[in-house]
């Protein structure tokens, strides 16, 4: 190992030794070329002259101080540092040549813009920076193999790339790495964090959408809490697409006005949209505890789906395909829910907060199941505004508040199916005509219902199986329905049920009702 110090002038940094180097500062030249085991000195005895790299070249450490000439080289050369690098605010350094770091050292940019950046180092080898770094907006800054420090500073760079399987780490601290690619298109973040991966202090990633570009952190097979990063979408309206199988902890959009698509996305965190963008082909699956703050935008799918995963509103949500509950817990904070569909069928351990929320079913399926679900109704309401198609309700047996028949003023197939023993405060129509269909063979345990169509617009209960009977079931008090059409009804429990202005459909049992409208036939009480 030896010093080499630049006393060459004005030349090329190349394979010929020349009396361009020495072994003292301004000492006399004719030392050999630098090897990886050589510390490299451009200082104020090199004078200000212009060193230009061609090829790639290697160092031991590469140290500016004092130096006021020029560092440069094309983006087809390269350094190979076993080391540190020091450059310094009065020299300079043009061009875009590719440094390469092997070893333990620093990195001290003093405000230059650097080129292609890699880290090669073996195992835990830690690479720290001394100041921000920031690369060219169309570089590449790459963790092959080692450990990055960032030192509570910020890394900033075109694209960030650590897409393999070597032990990798970094360490932000405090600090972030801003990605600043103007490619149009360009996958601005591309990680691997399933094996051998590594993360600590508070992990950033941020960007102003200058141009299109997708953000891939995957796989999700090795995601954790710990190796998984926040990133903030700062600004701009280029479209942004986070990549299916991405795992990230809070995503935040706030100041962006993007078209933003994601699918199969793992939430770990807070998941927040700006006011201003599209998020309409944007899917997540929360993993963890994340609040959700829509600010009044539509986004495509929610999935709450790992064991104590928990996904709270911070505003209204809106989703144009659908929510799925696997595992976990979804609260409503008392905002309002419109989502095409919703289903919880999995039988594992979740529950559902409704709190005064009112539900929008837009699609026409309500789906949930009893086993592992712990359902807290409040006084929510659930309204099919599904615009005139067929619309089901598999209720699982559970215990709801009211639930609402509408078709969003649209004509068409009016027929909401419920399935499942359910226990409901009401059960209403702003549909007329319209029919409900009840599970044969089955009990739904009422607190009121004030089910009623109009002269000519008649609402129909009737069982899912011609000749059985549904049964209605209310403890005491009166139903007072008008203007019905009901077939193969039980009506029970202690309450007066008279159907007023309706049709006897036949097979009803417990109704007292007052002449049949164009029938002449009537419908009678039954008491126990």
């Amino acid at each position: 190992m030896a010093d080499r110090y630049w006393v060459g002038g004005t030349a090329s940094w190349d394979l010929t030794a020349g009396t361009k180097w020495a072994l003292t500062s301004g000492g006399a030249g004719g030392q050999a070329v630098p090897t990886a085991a050589d510390d490299v000195f451009f200082n104020a005895a090199s004078g200000a002259v212009t060193v230009t790299v061609t090829g790639f070249r290697n160092a031991k450490s590469v140290n500016c101080t004092g130096f006021t000439g020029t560092l440069t080289g094309t983006t087809s050369v390269g350094i190979t540092i076993s080391g540190s690098l020091t450059l310094v605010p009065g020299m300079g350094f043009t061009g875009e040549m590719q440094l390469f770091f092997r070893a333990l050292g620093t990195i001290t940019s003093a405000g230059k813009t650097l080129g292609n950046v890699t880290l090669e180092n073996s195992g835990s080898t830690n690479v720290t920076l001394n100041d921000a770094l920031t690369t060219g907006t169309l570089r590449i800054f790459t963790i092959t193999a080692g450990a990055l420090n960032l030192n509570n500073f910020t890394l900033t760079c075109g694209r960030f790339e650590s897409n393999n399987s070597n032990v990798r780490s970094i360490a932000f601290g405090t600090g972030s790495i801003a990605l600043i690619s103007t490619a149009v298109g360009a996958t601005v973040l591309s990680m691997n964090q399933a094996t051998n991966y590594t993360c600590t202090g508070t992990p950033l990633f941020t960007r102003s959408m200058v141009n299109t570009a997708t953000f891939a952190h995957g796989s999700t097979g090795g995601a954790t809490s710990a190796n998984s990063p926040s990133i903030n979408i700062t600004g701009g309206s280029s479209t942004v697409t986070l990549s299916g199988l991405s795992s990230f902890r809070n995503v935040n959009f706030t100041g962006n006005s993007s078209v933003v698509n994601a699918t199969s996305m793992q939430l770990r965190g807070n998941l927040t949209f700006s006011a201003t963008g599209t998020y309409t082909g944007f899917s997540t699956t929360v993993i963890e505890t994340s609040t959700i703050t829509t600010n009044g935008r539509t986004f495509s799918a929610l999935d709450i789906n790992a064991s104590g995963a928990s996904a709270t509103l911070a505003g209204a949500l809106t989703l144009n395909g659908a929510l799925f509950l696997g595992q976990g817990t979804f609260t409503t904070a008392g905002f309002n829910v419109t989502t095409g569909s919703f289903l919880s069928t999995s039988g594992l351990t979740r529950s559902v907060n409704m709190g005064a929320t009112a539900w929008v079913i837009t699609a026409n399926s309500w789906e949930a199941t009893s086993t592992g679900m712990t359902f807290n109704a409040g006084t929510s309401s659930i309204r099919f505004n599904s615009g005139g198609t067929s619309k089901s309700f598999l209720g699982g047996g559970l215990t709801y508040y009211n639930l609402i028949h509408d078709n969003n003023g649209v004509g068409g197939l009016n027929t909401l199916t419920i399935t499942g023993a359910n226990t409901f405060n009401d059960i209403t129509t702003n549909v007329r005509p319209s029919t409900f269909v009840f599970p044969a063979g089955v009990t739904q345990t009422l607190a009121n219902f004030t089910l009623s169509g109009t002269a000519g617009n008649l609402v129909t209960i009737q069982s899912s199986v011609s000749g059985t009977q549904f049964t209605l079931s209310k403890s005491s008090g009166a139903v007072n329905v008008d203007y019905m059409s009901i077939k193969d009804s039980n009506a029970t429990g202690g309450a007066v049920f008279t159907a007023n202005n309706s049709v006897n459909g036949g097979n009803n049992t417990g109704w007292f009702g007052f002449p049949i409208l164009d029938t002449g036939n009537m419908l009678m009480m039954f008491l126990p």
